[in-house]
């Protein structure tokens, strides 16, 4: 999902002393101005960025889950530009050695820009050296982003110092946007909220699996314990790609019977991995950067498409639908027939009698009728119907074409999320899988229709 080029002007006030943060505190909450002093700044190379604090009533924004409409947010404007973002320099460098984790809520626009968020430390000998974490927007509505502090790279351009994150000594934090190739950020306003350290990671990811017609639920095996995200069955329903994030970022591979697990050989750095319906090839986007790649199922060199993300599969295998900057496209897997089937929309996946398409607008899903060319054939038609801060995300198809499986919030109204299935046909919801406050999200139907897998984090609590 990202590109690690980040053109970043950051100017550094030099401070004196360091400050002691211990685990669990808030970094920055936008109730008072800048939490612990110093000063916000805005960045650009083009116009300025507008950014305020203000409550998300008066933002005509719905608040972050389990906070206050009256409780203040940040709101960032960013223009068309090469790069663009703010950032607080501290009024004290701190100590942030006791906890791991940054966590804090993002309002997503799925623009397609490349986000980064940054920090600057001071080494041993004085020097700044600036550190850089990027992800996408590639999601709408509020997420909660996770980044350990051991998964920040130091900035091309930043090549003094010691070449070590020194966490005793933060002096900033900034958030920025970029996109690839030099494009230009997309304008598009963000808001963010509840910046905190945590002593361990409020989301740690596993896969499971629910057996559909017993309702059991086995959990499957994390390597090294690392997070584990977007699983997806293999054609015989007997293996399942996802990928991991932490000491190795990319595909792995899991086989059901024997419980072993591997990481795909191409699959490094792969993000929401897809098993064509012939099990011949995945298909998957680059964390580090918007493009999609195709790999043989067994591992192998990879095949690159076309830039974008959120890639599925057609019945036929020779095609794939994908999200480009909020809209939704078609392609032949050798990059050729690129066809816009929506203006609008993430998450897609291709039924596997290949008439439909089902997405998310962020909110609510949609389906559009496709012919076997993957051309759009009338409008997509809204199939869920739910108010304003429900977010009704990541549909799958069951094998026979007739329902949909998605994870919502829909009856809790905040950040606990659970497995649904919609009937098409007669637009019934009923909640297949999931724990109370456990989040519970990215199901995959087996394509012999037997099992769901989605991703969780019910082994964390």
């Amino acid at each position: 999902m990202l590109n690690y080029q980040k053109l970043l002007l950051i100017l550094l006030l030099p401070l004196l002393f360091s400050a002691k943060i211990q685990a669990d505190v808030v970094i920055d909450e936008f109730s008072n101005g800048p939490l612990g002093g110093g000063v916000f700044y805005s960045d650009s190379n083009g116009p300025a960025v507008n950014f305020l604090i203000d409550t998300p009533d008066a933002l005509s924004i719905s608040a972050v889950p389990g906070k206050m409409a009256n409780d203040n947010l940040l709101s960032v404007s960013l223009p068309a530009s090469v790069y663009a973002g703010v950032g607080h320099t501290l009024g004290a460098a701190q100590d942030w050695s006791q906890s791991p984790t940054i966590t804090f809520w993002l309002y997503g626009n799925n623009s397609g820009n490349e986000l980064s968020f940054n920090l600057v430390d001071r080494d041993s000998n004085g020097l700044t050296e600036v550190w850089i974490s990027p992800f996408f927007d590639n999601f709408v509505g509020w997420k909660n982003i996770e980044i350990g502090l051991d998964n920040f790279a130091r900035a091309s351009f930043s090549n003094i110092g010691d070449g070590v994150l020194n966490t005793e000594n933060i002096e900033e934090w900034s958030f920025y946007a970029e996109t690839r190739d030099g494009g230009g950020v997309t304008p598009a306003t963000y808001f963010l909220d509840d910046m905190k350290l945590v002593s361990t990671p409020a989301n740690v990811f596993g896969i499971s699996i629910v057996n559909l017609k017993t309702g059991d639920v086995i959990d499957i095996a994390n390597p090294n314990d690392n997070p584990a995200f977007n699983p997806s069955f293999s054609n015989n329903s007997k293996k399942l790609a996802y990928d991991t994030y932490g000491e190795y970022t990319g595909i792995y591979i899991a086989d059901l019977k024997s419980g072993n697990t591997y990481p795909l050989e191409g699959g490094l750095d792969g993000n929401d991995a897809s098993w064509s319906p012939n099990g011949k090839h995945i298909v998957f986007d680059r964390y580090n950067r918007t493009e999609i790649v195709v790999v043989p199922s067994g591992g192998g060199s990879a095949q690159f498409v076309t830039y974008g993300f959120d890639a599925e599969w057609s019945n036929t295998s020779k095609k794939i639908v994908y999200s480009d900057a909020g809209a939704l496209k078609t392609i032949n897997i050798d990059g050729s027939s690129e066809t816009l089937i929506s203006s609008f929309g993430i998450n897609p996946n291709w039924s596997p009698n290949g008439k439909q398409i089902a997405f998310s607008d962020g909110e609510n899903l949609w389906v559009v009728d496709v012919d076997r060319k993957g051309n759009a054939v009338g409008s997509p038609y809204q199939v869920t119907f739910d108010g304003p801060d429900i977010y009704n995300q990541q549909p799958s198809w069951s094998n026979n074409s007739k329902s949909l499986v998605f994870h919502s919030n829909r009856t809790t109204n905040n950040s606990d999320f659970d497995i649904w299935q919609l009937n098409i046909s007669s637009g019934e919801i009923s909640r297949l899988a999931g724990s109370s406050n456990v989040g519970d999200f990215d199901p995959s139907y087996s394509k012999n229709g037997k099992l769901v897998a989605f991703g969780t984090n019910r082994n964390s609590n």
